[in-house]
């Protein structure tokens, strides 16, 4: 069976499009929430916060996921000698290639990402400050203002905290079904036999309740492991 890759690219692509709805909403509408609630002195001190520790932030972000890259390079340099537990093949390698797994995001897309987000935040102060200044009186339209933009961040909030998969309650076992939570809701999922790594299927009915589960089977059985649903 051939691999369909349009329809990986695809998944990947609306699932990264549908998660940034909660980071768009906190970029644009927090700072309209800061400044008609506080004014403007303190959506100042917002933008400040927000410069100072999203460069802290994307500054460790590289730094760290670089080092897990390094570490992982520097493990393959090595002579390989299982029973040295050097170079590819050993403990070391697999501890390090599952750092990197997490490394490479760190350094590529999250820590970078933080420069447009900032951006964005700044941009959105710099509008909208004359606004507060000019409104900084309280009445029914400011109150309302206010409770809408406090809605959609708590809704983006509450949203984020909710998005992933299934995530298993206790280690999965081959054939037997397990207790799995999603979104607060529980459901019981019979875990398949491990497939090679890249292999996609999806599949409905009783063992993920009435949504599509759309699963990744990879590692060894017996592991924890996350099913994404989609």
């Amino acid at each position: 069976m051939k691999p369909d890759y349009a329809r990986a690219v695809t998944i990947s692509t609306v699932a990264a499009q549908r998660d940034l709805i909660n980071l768009a909403a906190l970029a644009v509408i927090t700072p309209i929430a800061v400044g008609l609630l506080l004014q403007v002195e303190a959506l100042g001190g917002f933008q400040a916060g927000i410069i100072v520790s999203g460069m802290l932030l994307a500054v460790f972000m590289s730094n760290t996921g670089g080092a897990w890259d390094n570490g992982k390079k520097l493990i393959e340099d090595e002579e390989r000698d299982v029973a040295a537990n050097t170079g590819k093949g050993s403990e070391r390698h697999k501890a390090a290639v599952v750092g990197d797994t997490v490394g490479d995001p760190l350094k590529d897309t999250a820590g970078p990402a933080l420069n447009p987000m900032i951006k964005v935040v700044n941009l959105v102060s710099l509008i909208i400050a004359p606004i507060i200044v000019q409104y900084k009186e309280y009445n029914i339209w400011t109150v309302g203002v206010m409770l809408l933009c406090l809605g959609i961040v708590l809704w983006a909030v509450w949203r984020s905290r909710g998005a992933g998969g299934y995530s298993f309650d206790e280690p999965v076992a081959v054939g037997a079904t397990h207790k799995a939570t999603h979104k607060g809701k529980k459901y019981n999922i019979t875990q398949r036999p491990p497939q090679p790594r890249g292999v996609w299927r999806e599949r409905k009915g009783e063992d993920c309740g009435s949504s599509p589960l759309l699963c990744v089977y990879s590692g060894a059985a017996g592991l924890r492991r996350t099913l994404a649903c989609r």
